[in-house]
């Protein structure tokens, strides 16, 4: 089993896309380039672009090189490079904890934002949307006091507010998680732009 080279690994959750595909003529080339640098660790899950990291991977990596050139995982490998013969699937008890700490979550009403800013490039109205999600959740889920301030202070005063959304859609369109973000914009307003 290949060796990790370098404390660096390829994230595959977000890749370069055309069309809704996956651009295997980009992504071929960025896994060329990161192994010719010296790196060797892969890192999918089967819900990465809904199945199509993996495929993409398999035409781009796996069937490109030998498997002794990488370190392919996914979230059943933890990051010590257990022996495969190790792994194995979550027991009903640890699937339990796990129904549990997402019930928690959910009941928190939180916006799932990943904080990727892929929605803020395009905003034509430089809405800082995962800060001030950030804040929304802060505010809502743990009653953090300190969220209306940099709602305000911070990450506001050199980009836009909340209702400054013109709804042009072009975060959406970004955004790996497809979240609702004009919808989410307006709540996120409301809760913080009360006159």
């Amino acid at each position: 089993m290949a060796q990790i080279k370098k404390n660096f690994g390829f994230g595959c959750m977000r890749l370069p896309m055309s069309g809704g595909e996956v651009d295997t003529v980009e992504f071929r080339r960025m896994v060329d380039l990161f192994l010719e640098s010296g790196f060797n660790y892969f890192d999918t899950a089967h819900g990465y672009l809904n199945g199509k990291s993996e495929l993409a991977l398999r035409e781009c990596l796996t069937s490109r090189y030998s498997r002794d050139r990488y370190i392919l995982t996914n979230k059943l490998t933890n990051f010590f490079f257990q022996k495969e013969a190790d792994i194995r699937p979550l027991d009903k008890a640890e699937m339990q904890a796990v129904e549990q700490v997402c019930g928690l979550m959910r009941s928190k009403n939180m916006i799932p934002c990943t904080a990727c800013r892929y929605c803020t490039a395009g905003c034509p109205m430089n809405i800082s949307i995962p800060d001030l999600f950030a804040c929304f959740n802060a505010k809502n889920a743990f009653h953090d006091w300190n969220a209306d301030y940099y709602y305000s202070n911070v990450h506001t005063v050199h980009n836009g507010k909340a209702s400054a959304c013109i709804k042009c859609g072009r975060c959406e369109a970004a955004c790996p998680q497809h979240l609702p973000i004009r919808e989410l914009l307006e709540k996120t307003a409301a809760e913080f732009e009360r006159q």
